[in-house]
This record gives structure tokens, sequence and C-alpha cells, in this order.
């Protein structure tokens, strides 16, 4: 099949960008031809809140991946332009990425104007809702899902999401496949003294951009009721200012106890971070899916997680990790201390879970979903 994709691709950098990559070499490699596009400008540098969109020059150095830069989602007379280059490659098929509506306007035009030449427009859609709600996100989130003809969610809380603004949309859920780009796990002590971790230590991670609703200020709270032999690693960039963080570490006299990463994390330093980890936590407020989970899996590491969102259909109670009910500082460090009592570190459960979440078998549900609109 023809496919067009229309998203974030390098030179932007991000978990989204890796999932679109990864993707089109996968639907490349079963034989479908894939013509990637993306942004001439994805966020104003102003509305941005971390400290790049862009890889690093080390790591261009090292991406064969292209697409080409062709839409500027605040320029909309870059829409006909792109529409026109999508229906030029010859492609049946559009495929976009959606997680946040600042992206409605853009795509939705774009998929309107390449409907008219019979392409049809699927999106493969993270967040229906947005966790961060903004004065007008319900009518520009209508105007995107009124444009395409197949949404593809990754967890049963955005299909009901997805449902419950267009009834009408035939919506395919396709779980989120592991990251496995990564490389090999490491010796676990050899990573903890990287980061100067006594080996004798749990290490519980929290990786990924730190923004509000992912809890780290609950997880610091956790920390206070969790004994000396559980050590934190916090690993990923802030969102705004990490000075509340900092606050809750000094207030809980914490700073023998965690290990402080605050910044992007390039793609070559993941091994070490989650080849340190006993358990990697997320202690979130809201949430769909995660992809830091399927980076867990990918080093088999268990998880704990709160049941928001659509976390707990990727964890299998005591085989992958453990679901919390609510995050709250107690239920969390219940769940931490129940998962070291009880979880057993063969992985079998993890195992079985990669065997079930490769690239191969969601590229294939979604080209089967799919193939009915053609």
């Amino acid at each position: 099949m023809n496919i067009a994709y229309l998203s974030t691709f390098p030179p932007f950098r991000g978990g989204i960008s890796q999932f679109n990559v990864l993707f089109s070499e996968e639907l490349r490699k079963q034989q479908h031809s894939v013509t990637p596009f993306t942004f001439t400008t994805q966020y104003p540098n102003i509305l941005f809140p971390g400290s790049s969109q862009y890889l690093s020059d080390a790591e261009l150095a090292t991406n064969s991946f292209s697409a080409q830069k062709i839409l500027s989602t605040v320029n909309p007379l870059s829409y006909i332009p792109t529409a026109n280059a999508i229906v030029q490659s010859g492609a049946s098929l559009m495929l976009m990425k959606y997680w946040m509506p600042f992206f409605s306007p853009s795509l939705g035009s774009v998929s309107r104007l390449v409907k008219n030449h019979g392409v049809k427009p699927v999106a493969i859609i993270d967040n229906a809702i947005p966790h961060e709600k903004r004065f007008g996100d319900s009518a520009l989130t209508t105007y995107f899902f009124n444009s395409i003809e197949h949404a593809i969610v990754l967890s049963q809380k955005v299909y009901d999401d997805v449902k419950s603004i267009r009834n009408d949309l035939p919506i395919t859920l396709c779980e989120h496949p592991l990251y496995d780009q990564f490389g090999e796990v490491l010796e676990k002590n050899t990573a903890k003294s990287h980061f100067n971790i006594s080996t004798d230590k749990k290490v519980l991670l929290f990786f990924g951009f730190i923004r509000d609703y992912k809890g780290l200020d609950i997880l610091l709270h956790t920390m206070n009721q969790l004994s000396e032999e559980y050590h934190l690693l916090i690993a990923g960039e802030v969102y705004g200012s990490f000075e509340s963080y900092e606050k809750l570490i000094q207030e809980h006299s914490l700073q023998s106890r965690c290990t402080v990463e605050v910044r992007y994390i390039d793609d070559k330093e993941v091994p070490l971070f989650f080849s340190a980890a006993d358990a990697v936590i997320l202690p979130y407020k809201t949430g769909t899916q995660s992809g830091i989970i399927s980076i867990a899996y990918h080093f088999n590491v268990p998880v704990v997680a709160t049941d928001v969102g659509g976390l707990s259909e990727m964890i299998l109670p005591y085989e992958t990790g453990v679901v919390v009910p609510t995050p709250t500082p107690n239920d969390i460090a219940n769940g931490i201390q129940n998962l070291f009592q009880k979880y057993f570190h063969h992985c079998e459960g993890i195992l079985r879970y990669k065997e079930s979440h490769t690239w191969n078998y969601f590229t294939t549900s979604v080209m089967n979903a799919v193939t009915s609109l053609l």
C-alpha cells in the first residue's frame, strides 16, 4: 500500500517521533511504501516548555531517517501545499499521530483537503482529551476528529474518550508495542555504580518529561514513607521549573536518597538508567497509556503505576508489575513494598508480554483494521 505519514519525525525528538520512525520502518518491512512528511514548525519556541524540540548534533549524525519538512502548525498558508504534496505522492492512505488540540487546525485542515482527492485520513490517537486542559480544547478536538475516517487507539481509556467525541467514527484498539531500539540490558550493579548508588539499594526510577500530571511530587512524599533501602533515580527534562520538587527533596531530607538528572536523556543513555532500576514508578495523577512502560519491559524491569487512564491495561499484576488504586503516597508506598515482596524476578511475565507486543504484531493489526477503508 502507498502510505503518506504526516507527523513529527527527526530532526524533532521525543517519544512520538521515535514511535513514528519505528512504525514507518515496520510498515516498510511489510512491503508498504511510506512517504514521511513532517513540520517546518512544530511548536513556536515561545510555546515549547522544554529546552529544545530538536535532536542534538550527535543524535542527528547517527540518524538515517528522513522526512520532508512541509507543514507549519502556525501558518495556514502551508496547509494546501502539504495536502498537494501528499496527493502527488500517490498515497491512498494518510496516517497521522494526534496527541493534543494544538495540532487540530493544521492536521484537521490537511485531512479535509486530501479527502477531496480520495486519500483516506487515519489517526493514531495518543490522547483524545488533553491532560492539561485549556480554553478552546473542545472545539479544536471536535474539528480534528470530524476530519478523519478511522482512529487507532492504544488503550481502552482513549477508545472511550474518542467514542464520547464522535460516536460514529470507526475505532480500533491496538496495544502499544514495546520500544526496542535502545540496545541491550547492562549489568545492574555496574549501572548502579555509574550513578554512585550503592548496589544494595532498591532503585526506583522516575523517567521521562517531568510534568505536573505525572506525579513526581507524590512520589517524593512516598519516599518519606519508605525505608532507607529504597533509592529514587529521577531522570528527565522538566516542563517548567524543578524548584517545587527540590523543596520537597529538602523538606523530607531526601538528598542522600535521590539521584537527580533533570535534563533531556539521549537514547544512548537510556540503557544505563533502566539497567540501574529495580522498578519503574509511574505515580501519574491522570494518564492514557505510557511509552515508559514499554521501555521498562524492554529492559525487563517491573512497573508500579497508578490506576489512571489505560496504565493498568499494560500491567499484569505481580507478573509485570503492580497497579495501585489511587495516586496517593500511601497507596504507592504499599504498591512498591508489595512488588518487592511478591514479584518473581525471573521476568517470565514480562517475557510473555514482550512476545505479544512486537512492532510486527502492532503494524499488522493496524493495517488489517484500515484495509476496509480502501
